[in-house]
């Protein structure tokens, strides 16, 4: 396994899955880094996961027709359970012209997404936000069974478009039957590149006076859908590669990153008693990015202020920060990306455990800066502040549109849930708390867990207190 830090130049490209290939003019050097899986992942299905969502709404989409008759008066956003993506094959091909103009650049690609029907049904549900042009033409549906060797296509009766919803609903002529795999193709789509930090995203840089101009991501939490079709929704968790184009200059801005990536990434390993399951941790910096850093697994994105830090002119407080950001997203490589909630009602178990493992990891590397020590002064305090606000909410809390999503990215999730982690450690003991994330982690690994599993994990190694019982 080797861990790499990068830093952009002219594009950040993803491309998914099979063919590892871009086509793009001006493109100066390219770095592959291929992504081999250590499992057919192991997937838990929930009948109750999620809930059927079937209406549809008038769109301007190229090609997509409108099905009124299928209105109806409620609403779910929430995507039906019965098939699941277990492959997505992304090809993005990237057009930035000139400087970068927003009205010139934009990328178009196309997706074949091999998924499993688990109950039979004659109709998909699909995530594609309204900025994606897509052709009705160029989908298509064929069985992927082993048994068919004609790799059969299946008829689509109609396509439709919820604008609220941000899917297609596809209805089917004929069903599609459990246990039995299929591929679903979308040929073709684009959409215009802007520097809106969200989705697939224009940012510049300055060198020698020349402005530089790169293309990156930021999915989280509902923004994969800007880019292609997909089940954008954290419970369907699917195999992908990526090719990565990249520039290895600031090197030495870049040591002190790669330093504490390495030593922190070792130091979980240990700690959660749970290995590290990919061969490679890139970490790379972005001019501009919407949040401080994102936590893809394997390849972890950062403004360059959370990533670099100079040695020769870096503040002590820089280093501070970028040491701090650097922890949290190591630790959603175990806390998010290897196990994942559900649903977005439990994000806290991905932000609370990343900021509580903050000063875990801190006083590891740093262990002069004594930094569990500021806990009360700056996490907890946080909590209570926000928790004595009239906009106060759960922490597990019942986020349903994108919107609600959203705004639970704040210091409920983040510092109350650290909070209340770093409360159950302390009445359960180290040892305790410790041996209890290790089942829960090793036990949920490649799933998705809610509250009810990290209870009944730490129920287990706990003789004296049932969580289950009084965290209810």
């Amino acid at each position: 396994m080797s861990l790499k830090v990068l830093l952009t130049t002219v594009y950040l490209v993803f491309v998914f899955l099979c063919n590892n290939q871009v086509t793009s003019t001006g493109i100066h050097s390219l770095r592959y880094y291929g992504y081999n899986t250590p499992m057919e992942v192991e997937r838990r299905y929930d009948a109750d996961l999620f809930l059927k969502g079937t209406e549809t709404s008038p769109n301007n989409i190229t090609g997509v027709t409108t099905n009124e008759a299928v209105n109806k008066s409620s609403k779910n956003i929430r995507l039906p359970q019965t098939v699941f993506p277990r492959f997505y094959d992304l090809q993005l091909q990237v057009h930035i012209h000139g400087n970068a103009d927003t009205k010139d650049s934009y990328f178009n690609g196309s997706v074949t997404i091999e998924i499993q029907c688990l109950a039979a049904t004659a109709e998909l549900f699909i995530h594609a936000y309204p900025n994606l042009n897509v052709s009705r033409d160029q989908i298509k549906i064929f069985s992927d069974d082993k048994e068919d060797s004609k790799k059969t296509e299946i008829p689509i009766q109609t396509i439709s478009y919820d604008k609220d919803a941000e899917w297609y609903h596809i209805q089917l002529k004929d069903a599609l039957q459990p246990n039995a795999s299929y591929k679903l193709i979308f040929g073709q789509f684009n959409s215009s590149l802007n520097y809106e930090p969200v989705g697939f995203y224009l940012s510049r840089y300055a060198e020698n006076g020349t402005y530089k101009y790169l293309a990156s991501t930021q999915f989280e939490p509902t923004y994969a859908r800007r880019v292609f079709p997909c089940w954008d929704e954290p419970g369907f968790k699917a195999v992908f590669q990526f090719t990565v184009w990249a520039r290895p200059e600031k090197i030495e801005s870049a040591r002190y990153a790669l330093d504490i990536g390495r030593r922190i990434l070792t130091y979980f390993e240990d700690y959660f008693g749970v290995p590290y399951p990919l061969p490679k941790m890139d970490m790379v910096a972005l001019p501009n990015f919407k949040a401080h850093a994102m936590e893809n697994w394997g390849l972890i994105t950062f403004i360059e202020s959370s990533l670099l830090w100079d040695p020769y002119t870096g503040s002590a407080a820089s280093k501070e920060w970028v040491t701090v950001v650097i922890i949290h997203e190591l630790a959603h490589q175990w806390f998010g990306d290897l196990v994942t909630m559900k649903w977005w009602n439990n994000l806290w178990l991905n932000e609370g455990f990343a900021s509580f493992l903050e000063y875990t990891g801190t006083d590891f590397v740093q262990p002069h800066w004594k930094y569990d020590e500021r806990f009360i002064f700056t996490d907890l305090q946080r909590a209570m502040i926000s928790d004595a606000s009239i906009k106060s909410h759960p922490v597990i809390n019942s986020a349903k549109s994108p919107d609600e999503i959203e705004d639970i990215f704040d210091p409920i999730t983040y510092s109350k849930g650290a909070s209340l982690i770093r409360m159950m450690k302390s009445f359960l003991g180290d040892d305790v708390f410790l041996n209890g994330l290790k089942i829960y982690l090793q036990e949920n690994k490649y799933k998705n867990t809610d509250e009810e599993d990290l209870w009944k994990a730490l129920d287990r190694v706990s003789l004296c207190f049932q969580i289950t019982n009084n965290l209810q």
